[in-house]
């Protein structure tokens, strides 16, 4: 009985796998991995994906994490957790699209693949991405990595040091954005008159495609530098950078 019961659960797992992006022998479940990794003693890798549309997150797939010379001993070394952001969200469990967005920004993740050594509070320890070599070398620049996690130096000194040149830009990143986003708005009441006049314009059949045309381009413009600007204001769930 226990063994169908194990058989069962193995293969609804399966089939959850391959409804979505998260390849097997990874979860897509971020709170999951922590506990996890608590109570395994492992730190999380984390594969910040763009699964169907990023031509670097495919090639470290086909080359690393797909392999099963890396699985066999990656599985036994950490939590193996995937972030995709796929263009195609249907790729997603309900589980991976409330929580993927928030962990991208939470991360501060600006490319894929993004490839991150978590401990088992969420604390980064280390950050790579794409590396030449296939699974073997890949698994030792890790091995390299998970060895910060219990040096004193890097956590008392490095980690530190690290975490406040990182705020620093990220607040530099912010300003800059937020005077970008001034100079936009500051025109924007300009464009939408434009194309309010352009309307008022009576103009010929003979010439009327070519004026429509031009307004919908200039509205098109002003709907782009919208969306922009919800973005920069945080208003479509992304920070100002």
């Amino acid at each position: 009985m226990k063994n169908l019961l194990f058989s069962l659960l193995t293969s609804a797992t399966t089939a959850a796998s391959a409804a979505t992006s998260t390849p097997k022998g990874w979860t897509d479940d971020y709170d999951a991995a922590l506990k996890q990794a608590a109570a395994e003693k492992k730190l999380v890798l984390v594969d910040f994906s763009g699964s169907d549309w990023c031509g670097w997150c495919k090639k470290l797939d086909k080359e690393v994490f797909a392999k099963e010379e890396f699985l066999k001993v990656a599985t036994n070394s950490y939590v193996l957790l995937m972030v995709d952001s796929p263009s195609d969200d249907k790729l997603l469990s309900a589980k991976a699209k409330e929580q993927n967005p928030k962990l991208v920004e939470k991360y501060g993740v600006r490319g894929f693949p993004t490839v991150l050594l978590l401990d088992a509070k969420g604390e980064v320890v280390a950050k790579t991405g794409y590396q030449k070599g296939g699974p073997a070398k890949y698994l030792e620049k890790l091995k390299a990595l998970s060895s910060q996690a219990d040096d004193p130096e890097f956590n008392n000194v490095v980690k530190p040091l690290k975490a406040k040149l990182e705020k620093t830009a990220k607040d530099f990143r912010a300003v800059t954005m937020k005077e970008y986003a001034g100079i936009m708005e500051k025109h924007l009441p300009e464009l939408r008159k434009a194309v309010e006049d352009a309307k008022a314009v009576k103009v010929s059949e003979k010439n009327k495609a070519a004026a429509d045309e031009s307004i919908k381009e200039l509205e098109g413009t002003i709907s782009q530098i919208e969306e922009m600007l919800r973005h920069m204001r945080g208003e479509a769930g992304g920070d100002m950078y």
